[in-house]
């Protein structure tokens, strides 16, 4: 699945997901002090080592893609701080380009940006990551990786890192085979373990079955033609509207569902009108 994100992105369709957030200043400074996030940050990485990998392909197209420490790994390359005070305009201007750019396949899949100032008291910090690195746990780890989970928190100190060698072609190619017959055995031995609980194996089968008609479906016919299925440009514009989280909340407690069925609900209705 996350080799799908990789191959159906295009010029067009960026498969990467951000955020913008703004933060609030302390009283006594006039702007963020993004050195120290920068500090931060880097005494961290080595608790994520996902985020000094990169894509790797594996040759003669003997398996899918790896992870592999980048040799070349540049914290300023994935940091980057915006100078000077910006206004809404300029913020805006930055945001859309932010989101505009894909992220470079030559390099892990992330990026920040750092705004220290643009309105009194406040900056912001924009953040996207692929999603072929980026399910929930990995988005969490982002943040992990800015904020403190108590205030006046030291700075961790980096700590040495030295990239692991990549293998070379050959050895590539032969790992990746044995990796997807490694996972052929255990599909094979799970849907043996299925076959000794027939009413089990049988939702399952259902389950895959209308999983792998939907997929087909959706790759084989075009939407609809409508306002929302219009051709696009790789150009993006972050367009944003502030709901309070208690409201949300009362709304998850009265329902008895989960915030994000709330959000899914609010977003479908904003669509249906």
């Amino acid at each position: 699945m996350d080799s799908s994100f990789l191959r159906v992105e295009s010029e067009t369709a960026h498969m990467h997901v951000g955020w913008f957030s703004t933060v609030e200043v302390p009283e006594a400074a006039t702007e963020l002090d993004a050195a120290d996030v920068v500090a931060r940050i880097a005494g961290r990485l080595h608790l994520l080592p996902r985020f000094r990998q990169r894509v790797t392909p594996v040759p003669l197209g003997a398996g899918e893609p790896v992870w592999r420490d980048d040799p070349n790994f540049y914290l300023p390359n994935h940091v980057r701080v915006l100078p000077g005070r910006l206004d809404a305009a300029g913020l805006r201007r930055a945001t859309d380009g932010f989101f505009t750019r894909p992220l470079p396949r030559d390099r892990p899949l992330w990026e920040i940006m750092i705004v220290p100032c643009f309105a009194a008291g406040r900056a912001a910090i924009l953040g996207k990551i692929h999603h072929a690195m980026a399910d929930g746990v990995a988005a969490v780890e982002l943040g992990m990786l800015m904020f403190d989970t108590v205030p006046d928190a030291e700075a961790p100190e980096p700590s040495e890192w030295t990239p692991a060698p990549t293998e070379g072609p050959t050895r590539l190619a032969l790992t990746a085979v044995a990796d997807t017959a490694l996972e052929q055995f255990r599909a094979t031995r799970k849907m043996v373990g299925l076959g000794r609980s027939p009413a089990r194996t049988i939702r399952v089968a259902d389950t895959l079955r209308r999983a792998a008609f939907s997929l087909a479906e959706d790759t084989l016919r075009r939407a609809p033609e409508s306002y929302l299925n219009p051709e696009i440009s790789p150009r993006r514009t972050l367009v944003t509207h502030r709901v309070e989280l208690e409201r949300l909340l009362r709304v998850k407690e009265q329902r008895r569902v989960k915030l994000n069925d709330v959000v899914l609900a609010v977003a479908a209705g904003a669509l249906r009108r």
